[in-house]
């Protein structure tokens, strides 16, 4: 898994119930390569987001990488909450499926779709409740 970011991508650590690992391509300027890159990320309440194995991964790249985390439940504070109310309201639930296409292939290309219109994605972060995002 990857998180893109303004400047570039970075491996993000891959979480299983035993250990975290990083895609062995980390490159110097990376967020475990060593470089003075800052990162910070902001994250629902998921289990796999709050595991001991994340956190101490996050802890072993001393600042490099700071995790926020959103309240219980505000979708509203949640961009991708907007990306999917999109996706309902212009994608998946408006065209019926054709004969042998599957949904996940139909929401893979609506969520292309999306990510080739860049305005398009700017204006989920736009909405008053997201203005954390504009710093």
């Amino acid at each position: 898994m990857s998180f893109s970011w303004m400047c570039g991508t970075y491996p993000l650590p891959t979480v299983s119930r035993s250990r975290v690992s990083c895609s062995p391509s980390e490159s110097t300027g990376s967020i475990g390569g060593g470089g003075t890159i800052r990162v910070f990320l902001v994250l629902d309440r998921h289990p796999a987001h709050i595991a001991k194995a994340v956190a101490q991964y996050v802890q072993s790249l001393r600042g490099r990488l700071e995790l926020h985390f959103l309240p219980g439940y505000a979708p509203e504070l949640n961009p991708d909450e907007f990306v999917w109310n999109h996706l309902k309201r212009q994608g998946v639930s408006k065209k019926p499926l054709r004969r042998d296409e599957s949904l996940r292939s139909r929401v893979a290309a609506d969520l292309a779709a999306i990510r080739s219109r860049p305005a398009l994605v700017r204006s989920f972060f736009r909405a008053p409740s997201v203005a954390y995002t504009w710093d």
